[in-house]
């Protein structure tokens, strides 16, 4: 079979790949009807400092919204990880990092492994 026959398939599918793009769904129902937390607001850093895929305010936008308003404090991590930007986070979202200095440095590798154990305890709600 000559390739140039696949061309116009190729050129067909095209428009298909193109609409299967991930969206974040800005309509899903995010609300939560009674929050975890009122009181304590733990801290929810998703990671971006890593050229990662999924951001806060991108394709993560309604995971971030939902954490709030079920009484989370998200932020956006745009520095690399350290002790002291760890200090004061209590869950860490790390998810699809990409490109050049995607992954964790060999820096801040033991950081994070000390940063993650002991283990969190789990929101009360899934306990």
């Amino acid at each position: 079979m000559k390739l140039w026959r696949l061309i116009p398939v190729a050129l067909a599918l095209v428009p298909v790949a193109l609409a299967a793009q991930q969206r974040a769904d800005l309509s899903f129902d995010v609300s939560v009807a009674s929050p975890a937390y009122v009181q304590t607001h733990p801290r929810v850093v998703i990671d971006e400092a890593h050229n990662n895929f999924h951001t806060a305010e991108g394709r993560y936008k309604p995971f971030a919204t939902l954490l709030r308003n079920d009484g989370y404090d998200v932020s956006a991590g745009t520095t690399l990880f350290t002790s002291a930007s760890l200090k004061s986070v209590d869950v860490l979202v790390v998810s699809n990092a990409l490109g050049p200095g995607a992954t964790v440095s060999d820096d801040s590798s033991p950081i994070t492994r000390r940063w993650a154990r002991p283990m969190p305890r789990l929101p009360k709600h899934l306990a």
